[in-house]
This record gives structure tokens, sequence and C-alpha cells, in this order.
């Protein structure tokens, strides 16, 4: 049995809301937020077809896991009603700083989302982006969001893909290169990818996942640390040691591009009530 972490995920992720670290000029906080949305979009930019933001004018959504806030801010200025909810107390704290500076209004609060203070039938949207599989009881949140959309409402949800690309980096890095070559991959990431606890997720465990929505789309995509030749990923990776150097020089990026999304490390979900 392997222990509860959402302390430890809460923790990770005060230290560290997801994305804040493309910001660079953190004392003009206008620019500082601008870096941020800007390398989302560039390194991410299918999101916006994913995500649909602007389809959701005057209608109530939820977002689920919002870090720094990049896509909340975006159902916002398109005039949503827009809901959001965290774990850490610095993602809230983020994001009332962007609504102010963007004179924006929205409900955000900190709660853990295995257990959401909504009532039934209640939205037009759940959105959630690389979030689910850092919790600790992921069907709980996927349940809860079944329960407060509304009858023949959408969530959009983002995964990770366990049969991909990253997967495969991970295993060779901390499973065959460390002589440990029948560690499983959900361990690997369990205990190696971000916060304690990652979870990665194949097509048959999504369907079984989502079992309850009457309607499940799931397109699988690359990102730009798929190919691990991309710049900004190499000067973070080049002082981390041998191992990531040897990723960056050798890894196969042609092939990877060839093969396409099909081992893409991000599952984007989209599931009906």
């Amino acid at each position: 049995m392997k222990k509860e972490i959402t302390t430890d995920v809460k923790t990770f992720w005060e230290n560290d809301p997801c994305g804040t670290f493309a910001g660079k000029d953190k004392k003009d906080r206008k620019k500082y937020f601008k870096q941020i949305e800007e390398y989302r979009y560039q390194q991410e930019p299918f999101i916006h077809s994913f995500a649909q933001f602007s389809r959701y004018r005057n209608q109530k959504i939820l977002e689920v896991g919002m870090g720094a806030g990049t896509d909340f801010l975006q159902f916002c200025r398109s005039g949503a009603n827009a809901h959001g909810v965290d774990l850490t107390e610095n993602s809230i704290k983020l994001i009332k700083e962007r609504l102010a500076l963007e004179n924006l209004q929205a409900s955000i609060q900190t709660i853990n989302a295995e257990k959401l203070p909504f009532p039934d039938n209640n939205f037009d949207l759940v959105y959630s982006f690389g979030v689910i599989h850092h919790s600790d009881k992921p069907q709980n949140i996927i349940n809860e969001i079944y329960r407060i959309l509304k009858p023949g409402a959408e969530a959009k949800i983002m995964l990770y893909n366990r049969y991909s690309w990253v997967s495969l980096q991970y295993y060779l890095k901390f499973g065959l290169f460390k002589l440990r070559p029948f560690r499983s991959i959900d361990d690997i990431m369990w205990k190696t990818r971000e916060s304690l606890g990652t979870k990665v997720y194949s097509r048959k465990q999504i369907n079984n996942s989502f079992k309850s929505f009457t309607d499940i789309n799931i397109d699988t995509v690359l990102i730009t640390s798929d190919y691990i030749k991309e710049k900004s990923y190499y000067e973070r990776m080049k002082n981390k040691g041998t191992v990531n150097k040897l990723f960056v020089y050798l890894w196969p990026s042609r092939l990877v591009k060839l093969l396409g999304n099909r081992f893409g490390f991000y599952h984007l979900i989209r599931v009906t009530k």
C-alpha cells in the first residue's frame, strides 16, 4: 500500500506553482505574468483549440487545479462565469493578483478537489489540465466532476500518457540505466515525475475511469519536451548531470516526430455527462 501523498503534493506545488519558472522579471508583475503565458502557449499551442475558451462566454465553468492561472485567465477574459479550485494557497494568491491586475472577477478557493463544495448538476464545463494525475485519489475527483456537471455538459481534462516518449525517457534513466530493468513505469513516475505520486494512464485506464460518462474522446499529442532537443529544455537540463546531457544530444527527435502523436505525453480527454 502506498501512503497518502496529499501533503507531499501540496508542499511541492506550493513551492513551485506550475509554469512559474518561465517568469523571469518578478519585480515587473505584468511582464512576469506575460512571460509565463507566452511560454505556456508557445510550448503547448494546442491548448486553445482544446479548451475553446471563447466558447464559454456567460457560461458557468470550473477549473480544477489552476497552477499559475494562465488558462483560468483566458476563461475570465472571454466572459465566462468562472470558478476555480486549487490545493495550494500560493496558486490562489497568484491568481488573485492576476485578476486584480486585469480588473477581472472570478470565484476561487483553496480546496482538495477530491471533495468539491458545489451542488449537483451545476456547471456547463469542468476543465482540468495536468492536475488530476497528481492527486492521491484521482477517481474521487473524476466522480465529483461527473456529479457537478449539468446533464449534457462537457469536461475537458489532460492526463499523462503511460505509453509515451516521456515515460520511455524516465524508464531508461531511472530503470535501465540504474540497472533496474524490471522497475515498472508506474513506480518510476510515481517517485520521480514532479510531485510524489504522479500517475500515468493508458487509454484503457482512461475509458475505465470515465465509464460513468456517456461519451469519451481521447486525443494524444506531442509536446516540445517529447523531442527533447528544444533549446529551453536544454538550458534547464544541461546542469543536471551526465545522463540528462546524453538525452539532450542523443535522443532521436526525428523518430519521435515521424511516429507522431501516438506516443505523445498528453492525453487530451473530452467527456460528456
